[in-house]
């Protein structure tokens, strides 16, 4: 069918209406759960990053007094604070804690800290230790080493 709207003609299309189509069935989307931290370090590597993130939160959530987030000054920690982490953690596994530590130590926000006769602090934030003259120069010599890097 066609009408006429000023010099031309235009083409309509008519639609003959029925019953509607029933409406296709679909499941309700199941909700998924929420993430928490994982006790176990996972295979695959963005899960591994994920994993050692949440652990690295839940640290600095539990102990404050010794972890620190990322804007904060750092405090040196103690010397075998693993052994602590892992009597306090025991569902967590080690391997994770200490992927966990790795990324927290080497970052040179907290190298930048461990500097002679710097305290050292156990989970709980007092000073047990302080930094060696040895280990100051070791996390110098780390900081340098990144610096070349990038």
């Amino acid at each position: 069918m066609t009408t006429l709207t000023g010099n031309r003609m235009k083409p309509t299309l008519r639609l003959k209406l029925g019953k509607d189509p029933p409406a296709p069935v679909t499941p309700a989307p199941t909700p998924s759960p929420p993430l928490q931290p994982t006790t176990e370090l996972p295979s695959d590597r963005q899960q591994q990053t994920a994993a050692v993130v949440a652990l690295r939160r839940q640290l600095i959530r539990i102990y404050p007094g010794a972890f620190k987030n990322f804007k904060s000054a750092k405090l040196p920690l103690k010397v075998g604070i693993r052994a602590d982490i892992l009597a306090a953690m025991p569902d967590v596994e080690a391997k994770l804690i200490e992927a966990a530590l790795r990324a927290y130590c080497y970052r040179s926000d907290y190298q930048r800290y461990l500097t002679e006769g710097a305290g050292r602090v156990n989970l709980q934030g007092e000073v047990v230790g302080t930094v060696s003259t040895e280990e100051a120069r070791y996390a110098a010599a780390c900081m340098k080493r990144k610096e070349v890097v990038t």
